[in-house]
């Protein structure tokens, strides 16, 4: 797979998927706004299922690159090295940032963070939050897609293992669905009889409801690897089913999510559907297009941009209590809810840049140096595509 045209369909679709989890952050604090932007804007929440779908697709990209050059054993710990370090150092800086930014807060007579005690903190601390009802959202704002993404991380080798064929493809997404139903059940189906799930409620957030959308992603790179590469375009009739399967998906995501909120709990899997269709036929859009400058940016930063977006809201908050922008912002709601935007994206891209020079980018140097080495100091050669 070309990586450069790889990770220009990707961070482009990082991008759009980080915007999309800005706004609708953002939304609450803009009471105002057309009918349409508010609708829009809720939609951006399942930016944090198309990051679902992106991470599948590298992640197995990258399992299947290191499979062609080292053994098994060294394959899977460099994957485990390299994910912990990816998001470990910058996500316990987040621990303690939060909680300063809480305390800040409370001189706005406001708070940042919902009540926590010392085991939900902990929770934090070893990514098993996703499973706790007070921990997934109290210790770092949005947490809880970052649990989730450690949870997967646990299993996909051993789904890329079995996925190497459609067969055995499929088998894997049966077993996951299987499963995440048998959750469900054991979950809101013994609490209420309608087994309704709601919207930012806990077993929305939780993996059994999430998990389906890493296996979307790991469909997209099973079967169109070489068009997210850019090494194949989409004939027409596929083009035709693509765009049809998008629209269908779209439109029941709009039913059962924050449209007409019928079935909170099917959201995730069809806005990763929709997000799998979007990523498809962006691929086929000119190179100049997805690499423009800010779009590769905010990409190639969207974790410390997801992690440092609610920090850029505090200070957007800040600059509303000033009476000019606040009367602005009442008598132009949708200027200054996109003023607010570009604001809100600028501090927490500033963030993640910051961030990124001195706590990921080192950590990252210090991991291929101690522990990304293969054992024993073997290579193999490079090899046919895997399976």
């Amino acid at each position: 797979m070309g990586s450069q045209r790889r990770l220009a369909v990707l961070d482009a679709g990082r991008a759009l998927a980080i915007l999309g989890v800005i706004a609708v952050h953002l939304s609450p604090w803009f009471g105002h706004l057309p009918a349409w932007v508010a609708t829009i804007s809720r939609f951006g929440q399942y930016g944090v299922q198309a990051f679902f779908v992106i991470s599948a697709i590298t992640i197995c990209t990258t399992l299947e690159e290191d499979a062609r050059r080292y053994s098994s054993r060294d394959t899977y710990r460099r994957f485990y090295v390299k994910r912990f370090f990816r998001i470990a150092p910058l996500y316990f800086v987040a621990l303690a940032a939060y909680a300063l930014i809480d305390d800040g807060a409370l001189l706005m007579h406001s708070r940042m963070l919902l009540p926590h005690g010392a085991v939900d903190v902990l929770a934090n601390l070893l990514f098993v939050h996703e499973w706790v009802p007070g921990a997934i959202n109290s210790v770092v704002p949005g947490g809880w897609s970052i649990g989730v993404e450690m949870f997967f991380y646990l299993l996909a080798p051993a789904l890329f293992a079995g996925c190497h064929t459609v067969r055995g493809l499929l088998v894997a997404s049966l077993l996951v669905a299987f499963i995440c139903a048998a959750f469900w059940y054991a979950g809101p189906c013994m609490h209420a009889p309608a087994c309704l799930v709601q919207n930012n409620a806990f077993y929305y957030f939780w993996p059994p409801a999430q998990l389906p959308c890493f296996v979307v992603g790991i469909w997209v790179w099973r079967l169109a690897r070489a068009v997210i590469a850019g090494e194949e375009r989409l004939g027409p009739l596929a083009l035709c089913g693509t765009v049809t399967f998008g629209a269908v998906c779209a439109v029941l995501l709009y039913l059962c999510g924050v449209g007409a909120g019928l079935s909170h709990g099917f959201a995730p899997l069809l806005a990763a559907c929709v997000s799998a269709a979007l990523l498809l036929l962006m691929a086929g859009l000119p190179k100049a297009v997805l690499s423009f400058p800010v779009l590769a940016a905010l990409g190639q930063n969207s974790y410390g941009v997801y992690i440092w977006n609610f920090a850029g809201i505090v200070v957007m908050r800040a600059v509303l209590k000033l009476g000019v922008f606040r009367d602005a912002a009442l008598t132009y709601p949708l200027p200054g809810y996109l003023a607010a935007l570009a604001l809100v994206t600028l501090c927490a891209y500033l963030g993640a840049r910051a961030t990124a020079r001195h706590i990921e980018e080192p950590m990252s140097r210090l991991a291929r140096e101690r522990w990304l080495r293969p054992a024993g100091g073997t290579v193999r050669r490079a090899q046919g595509p895997v399976g």
